[in-house]
């Protein structure tokens, strides 16, 4: 395993044979946590692992792209989004939710207060917009999307 890379310790869970595609029987599923900080970025992925006849591992790739919403988790902590959208994400009041909205819906609307086309009552979305960079508003509206909804 690369360095910075943690498996996650989880419970052991054994599911019948039947409920996977024959392919994937007789597999161990290692869910790995990384660093999302580093240069270059590894890990925050779920692998699968195999063994030959001899005893010889491969691993394959079973789940990829979750270092995003963990990028995307980030820039929306450190812009502290919860303080008007409620811990959650899902609204409160006259503030809309965010959870689960449809990406291409949440990144327009975040490059709409960006380029201050879009108004919002006290002018706090459109402040908090500004500051972000195009790639993050990217994370964001990703990170947002894979939310669970009420």
């Amino acid at each position: 395993m690369p360095a910075d890379i943690a498996t996650l310790k989880t419970a052991a869970k054994i599911y019948p044979r039947s409920m996977f595609p024959k392919e994937y029987q007789n597999s161990l599923l290692i869910a790995q946590k990384g660093s999302w900080n580093r240069e270059i970025k590894q890990g925050y992925n779920l692998i699968r692992v195999t063994l030959d006849a001899n005893g010889n591992a491969t691993k394959h790739a079973f789940i990829d792209g979750c270092l995003e919403n963990v990028r995307g988790r980030a820039v929306t902590e450190k812009n502290n989004c919860v303080a008007c959208h409620a811990a959650t994400l899902v609204g409160q009041q006259h503030i809309p939710r965010l959870a689960g909205q449809h990406k291409p819906y949440l990144l327009e609307q975040l490059k709409a207060f960006k380029a201050s086309t879009r108004a919002d009552l006290d002018g706090t979305m459109t402040s908090a917009a500004q500051g972000l960079a195009h790639d993050e508003l990217e994370m964001i509206a990703e990170y947002l999307s894979t939310l669970v909804a009420p």
